[in-house]
């Protein structure tokens, strides 16, 4: 079952605008994205996820995940939008037990009503929902023509490899399409120590069906490759236990991953 809910388009404000940490990227006058010299993979805006906690209501962990999942979504839009300098087309999607919050400029560029040169990519904002078992077998075809990686790493041996992923594992009931991303497959396969933690996390919801969590990815420019992950479980003890994950292995590879980008909308007629 799938319903569709839409945020207006709109711009950032001033507030919101300031918030965008000038020592990770420059703006030009137009809004584009200019990566400088330094550029900070896990830069993930904070979400005050403790006060979240607070203000949930004490009668039962099912109580506080329903008010995780009504006030979040707010938050994880508005730091979005605080490192977005352009315009935003937001949706709010739900597939199953999950709800993906997206964000589709592309429908923008279309009707006119904004400059393919400084629109993002589309992407997902985040995911959330609570945890089922998947009601399908996997099937690696359905899969088969997503890049395994950005195109400026694919080809390279020196970097690492990168894996068809999904922000909400198959295993907990996540969909395909906007679910996919190019994700580290150190990480995704629990290769690396931070893989480790990253899988038992999304086992810790595959063997407690009916757990809340969330994945929110952070972007550095106006690529839809995620330079960071931030995940999200609600324990059945209240305690909510939330991660964040590199997805690029160095600032080089990102910046270049940006500047292709740029290169290929110049391009554009």
């Amino acid at each position: 079952m799938r319903t569709i809910r839409r945020y207006p388009p709109t711009r950032p404000t001033d507030r919101e605008r300031s918030l965008c940490p000038q020592d990770s990227r420059l703006l030009t006058s137009t809004g584009t994205w200019i990566l400088g010299v330094t550029v900070t993979l896990m830069n993930v805006p904070s979400i005050d996820y403790d006060q979240a906690i607070r203000n949930a209501p004490k009668d039962s962990v099912e109580a506080v995940g329903h008010f995780l999942a009504e006030t979040l979504p707010g938050e994880w839009v508005k730091a979005y939008k605080a490192l977005t300098p352009n315009d935003t087309h937001i949706f709010r999607i739900q597939i199953d037990n999950f709800e993906y919050i997206y964000d589709l400029p592309i429908e923008l560029v279309r009707k006119g009503m904004a400059d393919n040169k400084n629109a993002v990519e589309d992407r997902v904002i985040a995911a959330h929902g609570w945890s089922q078992p998947s009601s399908e077998a996997r099937h690696d075809s359905a899969t088969r023509g997503w890049p395994r990686g950005p195109s400026v790493v694919a080809a390279s041996p020196r970097s690492p490899g990168y894996d068809r992923g999904h922000f909400i594992g198959h295993s907990l009931g996540g969909s395909l399409g906007i679910n996919l991303f190019s994700q580290l497959s150190e990480l995704n396969r629990g290769w690396s120590e931070d893989g480790k933690v990253f899988r038992s996390m999304e086992r810790y919801c595959e063997k407690h069906p009916g757990t809340y969590c969330f994945v929110r990815p952070a972007y550095i420019g106006q690529s839809a490759h995620p330079s960071a992950l931030e995940y999200g479980v609600l324990k059945e003890n209240g305690e909510l236990w939330v991660r964040s994950f590199q997805n690029t292995a160095t600032p080089e590879e990102m910046s270049e991953i940006e500047r292709l980008l740029n290169e290929n909308l110049d391009g554009e007629v």
